[in-house]
């Protein structure tokens, strides 16, 4: 092995839900030179990567593919014998129907280092998130993942029909969509009733999951009133009858709805948290910046005006700078305030997670402090306003 070589992490990006990725999993992705990443891999995640850290995409959607697997192959190499560190960053487990063991043959074959980090397989995710367990001692204790999408070139299939008909309590098939109909008539055919129970999990444990329930005979019919298309994973068992009791996150009240959140990107991430923990898909486009002014000159030009000060992330500056007798309507925490300058007597009235609608309807911004209620409503701020206002 070449020692002049870097080194590639073969990494298991779970099923969709960036949370899902295990620890060591984002440690690899922080010290990556190189992120090489697949379609269904959380786009999310690419931010654990270092700002310097190339990132290129080598996705494979249906028969729309960016770079072959030799391509994909040969780029691993390449990257690796200039010394880099490389993560390969693929969807659900490298090691179950992700060609991760083809991906490590050339690599041994390169002499090149690696390590595998197993992944959150779609397999176990998408039905835990669509309210199925696979096992359960009332209904089997045998479960078995299948491709349903076997190598083109091969002359025969691999799949033993009957003994999943017939000696397998739960079956899960990747990549089976296009081939239901072939699934559940073999499935049929070799012995299995058609009136077991059968559910399609679409973008499973996403914001945009979407799951069709029916039975072996009629799944196909649901499926395409439905309108579904890949990726999604085919669960065969009765213990998919469960998923009327158990189904809990297509109960979130945003799922499937996509929002746009234009706060800035340091202040964002409790609000996004927030709206992605009610299912909402979130996407960031920062609109706006907080940072301190190149000058405070303009608070001595206007010395009857009343400012609005976003004192979080601005850093230690001097904030009570060419004050003098002006004074400040605040938005934060005070005790924060202090260690930046600013005394009690700068303030006009201070709130603590109050919104600016607040100050608006009680005067405050006017100069003139109005009795507050007892108890406000809290609500989050989904929007800044730095800087002049005086109506």
């Amino acid at each position: 092995m070449n020692d002049k070589n870097g080194i590639v992490y073969l990494v298991g990006a779970g099923p969709g839900d960036p949370g899902l990725i295990t620890l060591k999993g984002k440690e690899c992705i922080e010290r990556a030179d190189v992120v090489v990443y697949d379609y269904l891999a959380a786009t999310e995640l690419l931010g654990h990567a270092r700002e310097d850290a190339e990132l290129i995409y080598v996705g494979k959607k249906g028969g729309d593919h960016t770079l072959s697997q030799d391509g994909i192959n040969a780029l691993l190499v390449e990257k690796a014998c200039k010394g880099l560190v490389v993560t390969r960053l693929k969807g659900g487990d490298p090691f179950i129907f992700g060609r991760g063991g083809e991906e490590v043959e050339v690599i041994i074959e390169a002499g090149i280092a690696f390590e595998v980090v197993p992944g959150v397989t779609s397999a176990v995710a998408a039905p835990a998130y669509a309210g199925i367990p696979l096992t359960h001692r009332k209904f089997t204790s045998t479960v078995a993942f299948v491709t349903g999408h076997e190598d083109p070139q091969k002359e025969s299939s691999n799949i033993d029909w009957q003994a999943l008909a017939t000696g397998i309590g739960t079956l899960v098939f990747f990549m089976g969509v296009k081939n239901l109909e072939n699934i559940t008539r073999q499935l049929m055919k070799h012995g299995m009733a058609p009136d077991k129970p059968a559910a399609l999990i679409g973008w499973g444990t996403t914001p945009r999951q979407m799951t069709v329930t029916g039975t072996l005979a009629t799944i196909n019919a649901e499926a395409a009133k439905a309108g579904m298309k890949p990726p999604a994973l085919i669960v065969i068992g009765d213990v998919v009858e469960l998923r009327e009791r158990m189904k809990w996150f297509e109960n979130r009240p945003l799922l499937g709805k996509r929002i746009v959140v234009t706060r800035a990107r340091k202040q964002a991430s409790g609000f996004l948290k927030m709206l992605s923990d009610a299912g909402a898909e979130c996407l960031e486009c920062p609109t706006i910046k907080v940072a301190p002014p190149q000058s405070w000159d303009a608070l001595a030009r206007h010395r009857n005006r009343r400012y609005r000060l976003r004192h979080r992330r601005l850093g230690r500056h001097s904030l009570c700078h060419g004050l003098g007798d002006r004074r400040l309507v605040v938005h934060g925490k005070f005790d924060l305030l202090r260690t930046q300058g600013i005394r009690q007597s700068h303030l006009v009235v201070h709130y603590l997670e109050k919104p600016l609608a607040r100050c608006l309807q009680y005067g405050i911004v006017a100069g003139i402090p109005k009795p507050l209620p007892d108890r406000v409503e809290i609500i989050p701020k989904l929007w800044s306003f730095p800087g002049r206002f005086d109506k």
